[in-house]
């Protein structure tokens, strides 16, 4: 396939690349937020990490263009026509929109027009969420080959990623409830808090909203805080229910199907790796295992 200039989304380099990109996606997504919800100046340090993964991005962009792909048939589709089509229907306009600088170009835009300094900063700022569309680039990174390399219990990661994303949940709330409203820093000192104690602050408001406990020791003081903490509650609780109903369907299922399958496909790859089996012929068998 690299003779036609197509990638195999099973080479080794290419599942590197796609681990080092979502290695990058999370840290983007991580960062946005906290940098909106607490106002972060701009520093040349950021400025230059900024560029850089827009720069990798690009890049990536590039690459799927010319990756190859799974049918509904789990057929190898290799054609780059077909290929194109299949990007442009969906993902392409999700990564060039989270990819674009879109902040930058509008501030070097607004201060080429002399705008208005306050409503250009509140508009800069609401641009800047589209970033997390990143987040959504996440689901179609296929974190297999990791997953049999490590060999995680399949329980064991169930559990890790239900606290990753109810950890995910905080720091969006926490982030976002900071720019919305203010702390009650009265609560704690009198001078004002600093970034790590404002962040932990509003993680702790996060978490007890979501788990409806509710201390009541940081409270909203505006309507805007107040109507986000009525959102929060209402999206918090239900998000918490999720977690706790899937907490439960881990333990209940943890000899179910799904890890027999796993247990399957774990042996079929230690097979293949004791045997010397080319990387195309050990696919064809995960493949045809994973669809019985």
């Amino acid at each position: 396939m690299l003779k036609r200039y197509v990638i195999d989304p099973s080479h080794k380099y290419k599942q590197i690349w796609d681990a080092c990109v979502g290695v990058i996606i999370c840290f983007s997504v991580a960062v946005v937020p906290l940098r909106l919800g607490f106002d972060m100046p701009m520093s040349p340090e950021w400025l230059v990490i900024d560029w850089v993964t827009d720069v990798i991005f690009f890049v990536d962009i590039i690459v799927t263009f010319r990756t190859a792909y799974l049918d509904d048939n789990m057929l190898l589709v290799t054609v780059p026509s077909m290929i194109k089509k299949k990007y442009l229907s969906f993902w392409f306009a999700i990564d060039l929109l989270s990819t674009i600088p879109i902040d930058k170009i509008v501030e070097f835009l607004l201060a080429a027009d002399g705008s208005d300094g306050l409503r250009s900063l509140k508009l800069i700022r609401i641009i800047r969420l589209v970033r997390l569309l990143k987040l959504v680039k996440l689901l179609k990174i296929d974190m297999s080959a990791l997953e049999e390399v490590i060999e995680i219990d399949e329980t064991v990661q169930k559990t890790f990623s239900l606290f990753g994303f109810l950890f995910g949940l905080a720091h969006f709330f926490g982030c976002f409830w900071n720019m919305s409203s203010l702390v009650n820093e009265d609560e704690y000192r009198d001078e004002p808090l600093n970034l790590s104690e404002k962040y932990i602050a509003s993680l702790y408001w996060a978490f007890t909203t979501m788990t409806t406990v509710g201390y009541g020791d940081i409270l909203a003081f505006d309507d805007s805080g107040r109507a986000y903490a009525t959102i929060m509650m209402i999206m918090g609780a239900t998000l918490f229910s999720y977690i706790v109903g899937s907490a439960s369907s881990i333990v209940q299922n943890e000899k179910g199907g799904e890890k027999r399958k796993k247990e399957r496909l774990a042996f079929v790859y230690n097979y293949c790796l004791s045997k010397g089996v080319t990387k195309p012929l050990e696919n064809r068998l995960k493949r045809h295992v994973d669809y019985r």
